[in-house]
């Protein structure tokens, strides 16, 4: 009985690192593993995309490497004080210049590996793509930034509308030169 039991927990293990393997290796996020030394000792396929690098160029690679030779000192700092617990596991942003020349923002969560006794060996990063987001959100800024520029040059009126022209906003000096009693401006179409 005790044998079937060591069995059995040995099959459920089993069956329980190739459900992870499974989630790990086919995650839309891409994951890096690393030991306390910076050395890459697993990665998924999405990380592998993400970088533009084979699997057999990353693994067994300093973490660092994959970034320009100035970024380096500061990286493997950073991850040394991560994995001794010195440095905040806070998620970020960092660009990567890929080897084909494109240019991602990847957005960096982290986590310390630990073996069953609780010491650190190594450090598991999820690599999410950022890169058009980060795009959108620096054209709405600016185009915001010139439409304001815009709009402060022109200090006599300013009118919101939304997309059938009814105002939703204003501002002026003095309102009901151009339109009337001030009460009578939100609301009103310019279509009409």
């Amino acid at each position: 009985a005790l044998e079937a039991s060591r069995r059995d927990g040995q099959r459920l293990a089993s069956e329980a690192e190739k459900a992870f393997d499974a989630v790990f290796n086919d995650s839309p996020v891409g994951y890096q593993d690393i030991d306390i030394h910076g050395n890459i000792i697993r990665v998924n396929q999405k990380e592998v995309s993400l970088r533009g690098l084979g699997r057999e160029e990353m693994l067994g690679k300093k973490c660092w490497d994959l970034y320009p030779e100035a970024h380096r000192r500061k990286i493997r700092d950073e991850i040394d004080r991560k994995i001794r617990g010195t440095m905040s596991l806070v998620p970020h942003q960092r660009n990567y210049l890929r080897p084909d020349g494109k240019m991602l923002t990847l957005e960096m969560h982290e986590i310390v590996l630990r073996d069953p006794s609780g010491e650190p060996f190594g450090l598991r990063s999820a690599a999410i793509d950022m890169t058009e987001p980060t795009k959108k959100q620096e054209a709405v800024w600016q185009a915001t930034s010139e439409l304001n520029a815009v709009f402060m040059a022109f200090p006599d009126l300013f009118l919101r509308l939304d997309n059938q022209g009814t105002v939703l906003s204003y501002r002026a000096p003095n309102v009901s030169e151009f339109f009337g009693p001030v009460e009578e401006l939100t609301g009103v179409s310019l279509d009409t």
